[in-house]
């Protein structure tokens, strides 16, 4: 994961510029080229504090980009009751630091360990910054007291979506100290991929999975699990079957639930491929530009941001309850569709309206990838990193501005 020796929190050497702690469990993957640009593009040195590994699931990958003059290890730790409560090593000690100008910390309210520093950073009169979910929904009863009095330890909150802003303001928190983040991927790397896409490599992919090209495909990228009701896509499927608006189908991915999907396709004549696991970029990407719309009966996370950048519109559930927020990403009749959760019928509606043509319209993907290009980049997360960190105020980081500045190149 790391480049040379791994440095604990007293040993680590600060840079000219005002330093930043950004403290995390650990740092997954799909946040490599976030850091490679906060490290390349911010006005402040980033210092990277978490564990070598993730502590809590195995099966998610470290990135690999964070260099060891700027990695801190902090081992992190689950504890009673029943493992609900987190404690991460070195991190007092961390808000201790002259240093150190502001840190950021994952706000997530069962880290025991972080509201002793948080409250320790203020009183040594560093700027606190949680970055996190916030609220999925707008709830009330004790554990929201408690996520209340965690947030108001910080000065700001960095956000994943434009909901949880807007939660956070009927639960007494300024709009000007929440930021709204967004969330990223490799955006330039995917966009260098989608260039080298052409018409023919996409006739040639469906060829090879469905033994023909003028089809209409939907695909679908998702864990085989019970949660994901991809059941509900082969139902819609079943439909436009008994219409005649036959659909070719690729699902990406394995899991417990794969026989049983397999058979439900089989037993009702469905063209669907089960392509197995791939975690390949170029593969993927000429996956998902083959199909006409990308599926995701139940909640839609980064998979929403995959398949947007590539042009292929999403359509997910209506309901923003039960949604993650890059579910504010899909844009009704732009970039997709929402569907009434759990209506197969509805589901039904919203693939036909997007795979009437057999091959993906370029204007289509042109809308589609906007979205990303202009938000959901880690372009635009360093300028809202920065303007947080200095203290801006979050109504004048506008999202005109973000737009204009933050477009990839």
């Amino acid at each position: 994961m790391f480049h040379g020796t791994i440095l604990h929190i007293d040993d680590v050497k600060m840079n000219a510029k005002p330093t930043v702690a950004v403290v995390s469990y650990f740092f997954p993957h799909y946040r490599s080229a976030l850091i490679r640009e906060l490290v390349k593009r911010s006005s402040y040195f980033f210092v990277f504090v978490g564990d070598t590994v993730n502590p809590f699931d195995s099966g998610i990958v470290p990135c690999d980009c964070i260099d060891s003059s700027r990695f801190l290890a902090s081992k992190c730790w689950r504890c009673f009751p029943n493992g609900s409560i987190t404690i991460q090593s070195g991190i007092l000690r961390l808000a201790l630091r002259s240093d150190i100008k502001a840190i950021i910390y994952t706000g997530d309210p069962l880290a025991l360990s972080t509201w002793v520093s948080a409250a320790v950073a203020r009183l040594s009169g560093k700027r606190v910054l949680f970055w996190t979910h916030g609220w999925y929904k707008d709830k009330s009863g004790p554990r929201e007291w408690i996520k209340r009095a965690f947030f108001s330890l910080a000065n700001g909150l960095l956000l994943y979506g434009n909901r949880a802003k807007a939660i956070g303001e009927t639960k007494g928190f300024s709009s000007s100290d929440l930021y709204v983040i967004y969330n990223s991927l490799d955006t330039q790397k995917q966009i260098e991929i989608r260039s080298k896409v052409s018409v023919e490599s996409i006739k040639a992919c469906r060829q090879e999975l469905f033994g023909h090209w003028d089809t209409p495909v939907v695909i679908c990228t998702s864990r085989l699990v019970g949660v994901r009701r991809l059941d509900l896509l082969l139902d819609a499927a079943s439909i436009l079957k008994s219409e005649g608006r036959s659909v070719d189908i690729v699902i990406v991915g394995d899991g417990p639930e794969r026989s049983r999907l397999e058979h439900h396709s089989a037993a009702n004549g469905l063209s669907v491929v089960f392509y197995g696991e791939c975690y390949n970029e170029e593969t993927l990407a000429v996956l998902i530009m083959s199909a006409n719309v990308f599926v995701v009966p139940g909640r839609i996370g980064l998979a929403a941001m995959h398949a947007l950048i590539y042009g292929t519109p999403v359509i997910t559930h209506n309901d923003p309850d039960d949604q993650f927020p890059e579910w504010e990403a899909v844009i009704p009749g732009v970039n997709g569709a929402h569907f009434s959760k759990g209506d197969p019928a509805d589901l039904a509606r919203a693939i036909r309206t997007w795979t009437e043509n057999i091959l993906p319209q370029e204007t289509i993907r042109q809308k589609c990838a906007q979205i990303i290009e202009s938000y959901y980049n880690p372009l635009n997360q360093v300028l809202v990193f920065d303007a947080a960190v200095a203290g801006r105020s979050a109504d004048d980081v506008a999202l005109s501005e973000l737009s204009e500045q933050s477009k990839v190149p």
